[in-house]
């Protein structure tokens, strides 16, 4: 796990291999036609935003009882937004890659941000995990989406398809959200924010394999009748190698370079003119 914690990805490198797997990742990984080549400004702008809400305080408006949470830094940087010589983590990196899940299913940039600093250590947990199964691997990307048969080694759960006689291998994990706009139905929940405008999260979920997700749809149906399911193996797995294969792009100037002064230039006196 040191090589995820590990502090090391400036933000260019952050947007590329994010951008590359959301591009890619309906192809299994293959970038057809160059997609994840060229990053688009508002995919750029959207990370930025998340990081800004992160660090400027006050963006997130909510009542905060513990000032020291952060979802995309370990720590303050002097009140400033994100710049391009922060540098990330992979720890990181996934967190944002939830986030920008999340945004996709509707959810706010600062509700995000909100969740994501209170459930930081569920995150981290899960990709810890994720990476330490038997032979893991990306269930989606690439070649690694065909299917295989079900091994108990512990790197997959079992699913069945069309009642052969094999199971084949999952080694899915989902992400299970529940977020509710009508508070008024949760008392409990009205009466321990004191009326504060918090957003309302059910506590999350992660559960490994199609099967345990069917069980805990069925235990939360009576309750619940809509969730968000996020697969999140997939993007914990691919990320470090999108990561170690990006190309650092500095912006600005070359360190050590001056900017050229701006001299007026006169006009050339006509031959035999004053």
């Amino acid at each position: 796990m040191n090589s995820l914690s590990s502090i090391q990805w400036r933000r260019s490198q952050v947007e590329a291999a994010l951008w590359r797997f959301s591009a890619t990742h309906h192809s299994w990984g293959y970038d057809r036609d160059g997609r994840s080549s060229t990053i688009p400004r508002v995919f750029r702008s959207r990370i930025k935003k998340l990081l800004n809400m992160d660090r400027i305080p006050g963006l997130v408006p909510w009542f905060e009882d513990n000032a020291d949470l952060w979802a995309f830094f370990d720590g303050p940087k002097s009140g400033r937004g994100s710049t391009s010589d922060d540098l990330f983590s992979t720890h990181h990196v996934f967190l944002m890659g939830i986030g920008l899940d999340l945004i996709n299913e509707g959810i706010k940039q600062p509700e995000v941000v909100f969740f994501l600093r209170h459930k930081r250590e569920l995150f981290l947990e899960a990709l810890r995990q994720i990476h330490d199964r038997p032979g893991a691997r990306a269930p989606v990307s690439g070649a690694d989406r065909q299917r295989r048969l079900f091994e108990d080694d512990g790197a997959s759960e079992p699913i069945w398809f069309g009642g052969k006689k094999h199971a084949y291998s999952d080694p899915t994990a989902w992400l299970l959200v529940r977020r509710r706009e009508d508070k008024e139905v949760y008392p409990l929940f009205v009466k321990a924010t004191q009326g504060k405008k918090i957003p309302f999260f059910v506590e999350p979920e992660l559960h490994f394999g199609l099967e345990a997700v069917k069980d805990a749809l069925f235990t939360h149906l009576a309750a619940f009748r809509h969730m968000i399911l996020i697969e999140i193996a997939d993007l914990a797995l691919t990320l470090p190698r999108y990561l170690s294969e990006t190309v650092v792009v500095r912006r600005g100037r070359p360190r050590g370079s001056t900017k050229k002064p701006n001299i007026e230039k006169r006009p050339t006196p006509k031959k035999g003119g004053v």
